[in-house]
């Protein structure tokens, strides 16, 4: 077995990159020289859906989630492994057998001890088809036996990967090598929970605060829908002394407009994405941060109804969408038009960037160009005037912006007729699922770093599928890509995955890359966002 080398106390590596910390921090956190300041930090997120780990599938859940649980390991903010719930890790030779040493004297916040079985409960139960869990391919795609155990509706569980040898060690068989795997165990899916608390509350378990148990540096003190959730520090955590903050408190204001004025009026510290038709003030604010991102906004294609049911079509809309356009006078934050489903800053084992070996996927660069293409793609596909397509869109964010433009765009070019259906998120979140809707727009956040991350989803029989492509060569790459213990063949798979999906079937059309363009109140030091999206405020301080 090979051990982890990240065997250090948690966050020593960790650096604050939204603020940095000056010669004045140890006066201010020792109280000398500087006047005491309530230890609270106020960030706006999207309304949390849900705060079930196997059940959480938006990164607004993530954020959240990332504070009232404690995970195998946790990341800094380059997403780079350490010690979490696991003081230490080790692997076999090809990556496929992995065991985590717990800590000693872990509880959860009622006081329970924290035990290994307490991680393998929680992957049978997201395993297991009545949670209806979005994120079960999370684990079963990985875990050993986690495919027919879910198929079999927990009756095939003889090979099921996930063992407590004893109460602090955990043992985890995988499907195939996954160098990565420490980055996914970061992922809620993968978050132990407290049978006991689960099965005595009911499905409901975690929206009271006398309900809701967790083994993460805060609890859950406050949950009021459409308002705000607040957490506390919670002093039983095993690393309290370093835990600074004695609130977080997430707001839950839709329209980024009132968003902005509260960060302004003093009443939230963090804007994780500032309004795209303020960007040319606020990026010249000292508050403003632009951090790297690990996320891709997409097209998606509902392949099952007209026009998008001929990939002619698909890919006409993908060669009309002016993504350039989009970036320079609609996004405006420093966002890059889409080269693939995968974004840059997506490391190998080798260290390459993805988007540095893996060919450009769509072409930007000549606009008409590419309309000559879209007009070709549509007069030979069985919709030469194609019926009226409704667009469905959310309502947060620059959503709006970004669909006009493209309404606009295909008017004009190809003399499509685009009608804008607006939704609150949980409504499209609703249709999507249900396959109610003919074209809509989606941003993919990677869950860990490998590419499989953001082509997974497209498997014909993911529960992500929401387009409900399907291709047999498509899942036997990603299938291929899996085995493979050779980086360089799982590289070709992947690439061909990615060329399938994108130019070849065209069944999402990526349409940009993204960045964080945020902005936080001076005095917060040790707070940040991962590449990923999710934020770490949990050994965080206000000066």
């Amino acid at each position: 077995m090979r051990r982890s080398p990240g065997l250090f106390p948690v966050f020593a590596f960790a650096v604050a990159v939204l603020c940095g910390c000056d010669s004045g921090e140890n006066r201010a956190r020792e109280g000398v020289g500087a006047k005491p300041v309530e230890q609270v930090f106020r960030v706006n997120i999207s309304e949390p859906k849900t705060l079930d780990p196997n059940l959480a599938w938006d990164i607004a859940e993530f954020k959240v989630l990332n504070h009232l649980f404690e995970p195998l390991v946790r990341l800094d903010a380059n997403m780079q492994p350490l010690p979490g719930a696991a003081e230490s890790w080790e692997h076999n030779d090809d990556y496929t057998v992995w065991t985590f040493h717990l800590r000693e004297g872990l509880t959860w916040s009622n006081g329970d001890p924290v035990v290994a079985e307490d991680f393998v409960y929680s992957l049978r139960r997201i395993l297991t088809p009545e949670t209806k869990a979005q994120y079960a391919m999370m684990v079963y795609n990985f875990l050993r036996g986690g495919r027919e155990f879910f198929d079999s509706d927990g009756a095939d569980d003889a090979n099921f990967g996930a063992s407590a040898p004893d109460d602090r060690t955990l043992e985890i068989r995988l499907v195939s090598p996954a160098p990565f795997f420490p980055s996914l165990a970061n992922h809620p899916s993968w978050h132990p929970l407290h049978r006991g608390a689960v099965e005595s509350a009911g499905e409901d378990w975690w929206v009271e605060p006398g309900t809701f148990v967790g083994n993460g540096p805060f609890v859950l003190a406050e949950n009021r829908p459409k308002e705000r959730i607040v957490l506390a520090r919670r002093p039983s955590y095993w690393d309290a002394a370093n835990v600074k903050l004695e609130r977080i408190v997430f707001t839950e204001i839709e329209d980024d407009a009132s968003e902005i004025a509260a960060f302004e009026a003093g009443d939230i510290d963090m804007v994780i994405s500032i309004p795209n038709r303020e960007a040319e003030y606020w990026t010249k604010r000292p508050e403003f941060r632009r951090l790297p991102c690990l996320a891709t906004t997409y097209l998606i294609f509902n392949t099952r109804v007209p026009p998008f049911d001929d990939v002619r079509a698909r890919r006409a809309f993908s060669l009309a969408a002016n993504r350039t356009l989009l970036c320079e006078r609609v996004t405006r934050r420093g966002e890059t038009p889409a080269l693939g489903m995968v974004p840059p800053g997506m490391t190998l084992p080798g260290g390459e960037d993805y988007r540095d070996v893996a060919p450009r996927l769509i072409d930007s660069s000549d606009h008409k160009a590419a309309v000559a293409g879209a007009k070709r793609e549509l007069a030979a596909s069985k919709y030469p005037v194609p019926p009226r397509v409704g667009f469905m869109y959310s309502t947060e964010g620059i959503n709006r912006d970004i669909c006009e433009m493209l309404q606009t765009n295909w008017k004009a070019d190809l003399g499509v007729e685009v009608d804008l259906d607006n939704q609150e998120w949980g409504q499209v979140v609703n249709r999507m699922r249900a396959g109610e809707f003919a074209l809509t727009r989606l941003s993919w956040y990677g869950d860990y770093l490998d590419p499989m991350t953001f082509l997974e989803n497209f498997e014909s029989d993911t529960l992500q599928n929401y387009g409900g492509w399907r291709s047999d060569r498509y899942d036997e790459l990603l299938a291929a890509a899996r085995s493979e213990s050779d980086p360089a063949r799982r590289l070709e798979h992947y690439i061909a995955a990615e060329r399938l999906l994108v130019a070849e079937e065209a069944a999402v059309a990526p349409l940009f890359h993204h960045v964080f363009a945020t902005v936080v109140r001076p005095g917060f030091e040790n707070i940040w966002l991962t590449p990923s999206g999710n934020m770490d405020a949990s050994r965080g301080w206000r000066e």
